[in-house]
């Protein structure tokens, strides 16, 4: 199986469309489909359902990208391992995200980063998405991490990542229909120049809550729910302790909400060594 074949099926995956991802790996989008299509022809099986809106995998296609997340973290790693017999990594890597990123699923990329080449100095800046393209646009950063789509810039490269499950939860069990003019605890709207992603994804259920305390800092919203102010909607990954200890709880929803994180860097601008591996890490969830 050609390798390249299967680098043009990964590509079209991440990015959800032919047009996207023909963009990113700079390629021209004819080229792109014919070698997906001849992959399809070789596995002899159908890997997209394709519509005017993108892509969507079939479950061959689920399994074949799992399959080359696998394969090209490992091709990636041989290349790292490659460099570093003649090269040592060092010099910082300067990184933004969003808080909860920062929190909850950047510290152990960063401990398994630093593990690995002890001459890279890591520099986190945490803030909103607004904060953090403003930190990229002007050279103070090199790669940035959040949910929210880039808009405003022709000068930014974004490429999404993986797609994270967020729950509603408070400090006591209640049901859905409970939330409308219930009291809620969410982002600062100031922050954004339309609905927050959490917003949109409450209205998508039908639910209108009455926000009662806005910040910029998802942890503060969390500890406000754990003591009793309001309810939330929050990221898996930040309460999945106090689901189980049951000092949270899940309110059950008529379908998963959640959002993509994306990775973003400067167009046109080579990124340096640290910030190349720590990209790497980044796609391949390791």
């Amino acid at each position: 199986m050609d390798i390249a074949k299967l680098r043009y099926f990964y590509a079209v995956a991440r990015a959800g469309s032919f047009t996207k991802a023909a963009r990113e790996i700079r390629v021209a989008q004819p080229s792109l489909s014919k070698m997906v299509q001849a992959l399809e022809a070789e596995l002899g099986e159908i890997l997209f359902m394709r519509s005017k809106s993108g892509v969507e995998l079939t479950g061959a296609g689920r399994l074949v990208l799992e399959s080359c997340k696998l394969i090209f973290a490992e091709v990636d790693a041989l290349a790292i391992g490659l460099t570093e017999m003649h090269h040592e990594i060092t010099g910082d890597l300067s990184v933004g995200a969003s808080d909860n990123l920062c929190n909850y699923l950047l510290p152990p990329l960063f401990d398994e980063l630093v593990k690995r080449y002890p001459k890279i100095k890591v520099k986190l800046f945490s803030g909103t998405s607004t904060d953090i393209q403003k930190e990229l646009e002007e050279g103070r950063i090199e790669l940035g991490c959040f949910y929210t789509k880039v808009s405003g810039s022709r000068d930014l490269l974004m490429r999404p990542l993986r797609f994270i499950e967020f729950v509603l939860v408070a400090n006591s069990p209640l049901k859905l229909r409970e939330l409308n003019g219930a009291p809620f605890i969410g982002s600062r709207t100031a922050d954004y120049k339309n609905s927050y992603p959490a917003m949109q994804m409450l209205n998508s259920i039908g639910i209108s809550p009455k926000t009662i305390f806005e910040t910029n800092n998802q942890e503060t919203q969390k500890r406000m729910v754990l003591r009793g102010s309001g309810f939330s909607l929050l990221p898996i990954h930040m309460v999945e302790q106090e689901l189980s200890s049951k000092t949270l709880y899940r309110i059950t929803s008529p379908k998963q909400l959640g959002a993509e994180i994306s990775l973003l860097q400067r167009r046109g601008k080579n990124l340096s060594k640290p910030a190349q591996v720590f990209e790497k890490m980044m796609i391949n969830g390791r």
